[in-house]
């Protein structure tokens, strides 16, 4: 396998078009069934909504309450399928998730939606001594299992997400994958 890293709209039109194999991480969509094959699921992470500590707190008890803010999104990224559809938001769409944790430590957005893994290990390894400046919304958005998308204008994608499969499969039952998330 080798792994590519592009922007992730850049991503998912390479598959779609067949310039790729297949992409990842992806959460489940329907409308991208249309293009590919998905894998079977693997855990993944809640989805959160990131902001600034020193910015006031938010009460949050659903997606209308968001409305006076401007929310940081990453273009093509599948969320939660409620907060996708939710055309009353104010959504800013930047490339990737280490520019939108940028812009909201830069006080240009109110808040982020990111996976909270993936927000903690980017302030971690990219915006060191940063993760003391954020915290995490509740609840969350939602959890999403993550998938892997073989480009059905491949001809092999059957067989590759098959074989995806088998290995995942293995790992899961030999305690591998509990191993790696722990």
């Amino acid at each position: 396998v080798t792994l590519v890293f592009y922007p992730w709209a850049r991503t998912t039109k390479m598959s779609r078009s067949g310039k790729v194999d297949g992409y990842l991480p992806e959460y489940y969509d329907a409308s991208i069934k249309q293009h590919h094959y998905f894998s079977n699921p693997f855990p993944g992470g809640p989805v959160v909504l990131f902001k600034r500590k020193s910015a006031p707190a938010i009460r949050f008890r659903s997606l209308h309450d968001l409305k006076p803010y401007t929310v940081g999104v990453v273009r093509g990224y599948v969320n939660t399928k409620e907060f996708d559809e939710a055309d009353f938001l104010k959504k800013d769409a930047l490339t990737h998730d280490l520019l939108n944790l940028k812009k909201l430590l830069g006080k240009r957005v109110d808040l982020i939606v990111i996976d909270q893994y993936v927000g903690i290990h980017l302030l971690n390894t990219k915006l060191p001594g940063m993760l003391s400046k954020v915290e995490i919304v509740s609840p969350p958005l939602g959890i999403n299992d993550l998938f892997v998308c073989f480009s059905k204008k491949k001809k092999q994608a059957a067989k590759l997400r098959d074989a995806f499969n088998a290995g995942l499969n293995m790992i899961q039952t030999d305690g591998t994958l509990d191993a790696i998330l722990s």
